[in-house]
């Protein structure tokens, strides 16, 4: 997959009923013109035409560089992507 990258969005729904919160990814494919984007990467897309059967999305800007990927780190991802929202 050149010039693509996988961004997964992450949300957080509360269940009444449980008294639990619970985090979903919702994943989008996007096309990277430059292929800037690394694992890890904090970036900003928006929709345009279909580019590809998967790929509606294109990233616009990379707001936060990973130093390196830490796949436990997904909570600290959110919370960013609430603090920059």
């Amino acid at each position: 997959m050149d010039k693509s990258v996988k961004v997964a969005v992450p949300r957080q729904k509360h269940f009444r009923k449980l008294e639990k919160t619970i985090w979903r990814d919702k994943k989008f494919t996007a096309h990277d013109e430059y292929s800037l984007c690394s694992v890890g990467d904090m970036v900003k897309i928006r929709s345009c035409r279909p580019l590809s059967k998967t790929k509606h999305f294109i990233v616009t800007e990379l707001l936060h560089q990973a130093e390196h990927f830490d796949p436990s780190a997904k909570l600290d991802v959110a919370k960013r992507i609430s603090e920059v929202a």
